[in-house]
């Protein structure tokens, strides 16, 4: 995933390869449900989700 953040916030990740195969894994998201209405969860799943596609 990190490869799909905004060139902007690109500065403030360390990225590297994984020492070993990632493939067919499953991405979940998860938060405490007393945030999963409010406005910064919703636009962080939205992201998420939409980096996806």
């Amino acid at each position: 995933m990190p490869r799909l953040l905004p060139a902007n916030e690109a500065e403030r990740f360390d990225y590297f390869e994984l020492p070993f195969g990632a493939e067919n894994f499953t991405l979940l998201m998860a938060w405490h449900p007393r945030n999963h209405g409010g406005p910064a969860t919703r636009w962080l799943r939205d992201m998420v989700i939409w980096r996806l596609r």
